[in-house]
């Protein structure tokens, strides 16, 4: 029997970077993680990675990723090394202090609604001007315009 992981093992990081959800989407139904080439394991399936953050064993990758490719400085490094998502222990604990009640799940979900609404108006105008740019005609209105 073939080692299904093993082909998803064998993936580069530009075949990742190029095809992730298709890869993710295959993957996703087969095994329920697989280890990158980098050294970088990817967990597939919430329950898995909700298991994950809650053991005490495992921690988030902080610059790693970026320093296996040579990148040990400038704004992508600042970005990464400065990042609550990136971080473990207390650093972790104290960047996510000051944005956990912004994040929280009711806060979440009472925004949702307008945030359907404020899509739903953005593509219907794109659809009527028959032109759309997506960054400009609707990612960087989404978070700050919800009234359109």
């Amino acid at each position: 029997m073939q080692d299904v992981r093993a082909s998803f093992e064998a993936l580069t990081i530009p075949d990742l970077d190029q095809r992730c959800h298709e890869i993710f989407r295959d993957a996703k139904n087969k095994i329920p993680y697989f280890r990158r080439q980098d050294g970088i394991y990817l967990v597939l399936r919430r329950q898995d990675v909700e298991t994950l953050i809650s053991d005490k064993f495992s921690r988030q990758v902080e610059d790693e990723t970026l320093t296996v490719r040579g990148v040990s400085e400038g704004p992508a490094y600042e970005l990464i090394v400065n990042s609550m998502l990136f971080s473990n222990g207390e650093i972790h604990k104290r960047r996510r202090g000051l944005l956990s009640r912004q994040f929280s799940v009711r806060f979440v979900e009472e925004l949702r609604p307008q945030v359907r609404a404020t899509c739903i108006e953005l593509l219907k105008k794109a659809y009527r001007e028959k032109q759309f740019e997506f960054n400009e005609n609707f990612a960087s209105k989404v978070p700050r315009d919800h009234n359109c």
